[in-house]
């Protein structure tokens, strides 16, 4: 297994196809959530994985509603939007250990433009890119 299975597998999930090693193609049906973080295009096999009634969440750009329609499946675009009160619950939650974020690679604010290019690279393990500001 690659440290991206494993995390994935840690965080709750019974099965994990990585798209590396393994091709979606005749994966039908199987799936009650998928969870697309990397494509710019959403592959049809990613809606054909899900089980009618599943859900697709895609996060770089919005999937297909006729594909959703036609595989009996709800997709959704998902967009982080901040709301300080919830922010500051998600700060409370990993001050108590309550919620673990894995942090990949961190920057300082300077270099903001190498860690969003850095995004586009393999990283040897998940999680966060951060960028340290300093007071």
């Amino acid at each position: 297994h690659t440290p991206d299975v494993d995390y994935v597998r840690s965080l709750g999930a019974d099965r994990v196809i990585d798209t590396d090693r393994q091709p979606l193609d005749g994966q039908t049906g199987v799936f009650d959530v998928v969870i697309d973080a990397v494509g710019r295009e959403v592959p049809e096999a990613l809606f054909a994985a899900l089980r009618r009634g599943g859900r697709l969440i895609t996060l770089q750009e919005p999937p297909s509603e006729e594909l959703a329609d036609e595989y009996g499946v709800t997709a959704l675009f998902f967009i982080v939007t901040a709301v300080q009160n919830g922010l500051a619950r998600i700060a409370d939650m990993i001050d108590a250990e309550t919620l673990k974020v894995g942090v990949a690679a961190t920057f300082l604010l300077a270099e903001g433009r190498t860690a969003y290019e850095s995004g586009a690279l393999r990283r040897s393990c998940p999680g966060k890119t951060v960028l340290v500001v300093r007071g």
